[in-house]
């Protein structure tokens, strides 16, 4: 699958995400698995993703975070994520 500027047509590739005072990179790959990494403290995971109707939607194993994309894409608040019962907004930007 090639890769195009917009998530909403495909979203597989290297993501910089931002939640909060945390920076993760992201890899979305073509069978619907993704990965994690921290670049500061190299903390990483896995999961996996699905495009469904105006969203990405994010399971990430052994983890009860939830996340979500908004698709389109917008700058700045791309969707959200639940993390240890706190709601955050998620900044996504193709790296």
């Amino acid at each position: 699958i090639p890769k195009t500027a917009s998530a909403d047509s495909n979203p597989v590739g290297n993501w910089n995400v931002t939640v909060d005072r945390w920076l993760w990179n992201y890899t979305l790959n073509a069978d619907g698995s993704v990965t994690w990494r921290d670049p500061f403290n190299g903390q990483n995971g896995a999961g996996k993703w699905e495009v469904g109707p105006g969203k990405i939607s994010f399971t990430w194993f052994n983890s009860k975070t939830t996340e979500s994309w908004d698709v389109p894409l917008k700058p700045l608040k791309t969707g959200k994520t639940t993390m240890e019962g706190k709601t955050y907004d998620v900044n996504a930007v193709r790296a």
